[in-house]
């Protein structure tokens, strides 16, 4: 609308983590109660994740996206959207494998974390 004469492209990241390995190390009743999930930042809630963004798309193309695509569709009639050459709704499985040495320790619950200062 006029009121809002400038469009700003809208990112999402969604995470997600492959716990079936920890299930089978752990009691799948630890694994699955997700008051034991902490972060690294001391987070129980899972809102203090991190990610960085960097765009390597053409200057123009991102130009005409961002003046004629809305939800990956055309805006109207009279333009071209390129993203709708692209399938933006289907989600492929990605998996980074890891081959480094894991040690064979014992794991001990921890009954508090250590405050953040």
């Amino acid at each position: 609308p006029e009121s809002h004469p400038y469009h700003i492209p809208r990112l999402d990241l969604e995470v997600r983590y492959d716990i079936n390995s920890m299930r089978n190390r752990l009691d799948p009743g630890v694994v699955n109660n997700v008051s034991n999930w902490i972060l690294s930042t001391s987070d129980t809630s899972g809102a203090g994740a991190h990610a960085d963004f960097i765009s390597g798309w053409p200057q123009d193309m991102m130009e005409s996206i961002i003046a004629n695509c809305t939800d990956g569709m055309p805006k109207d009639d009279a333009v071209h959207c390129v993203l709708e050459d692209f399938e933006l709704n289907g989600r492929e499985r990605k998996k980074v494998e890891f081959h480094g040495r894991v040690p064979a320790e014992k794991v001990d619950q921890v009954e508090e974390l250590p405050t953040m200062n």
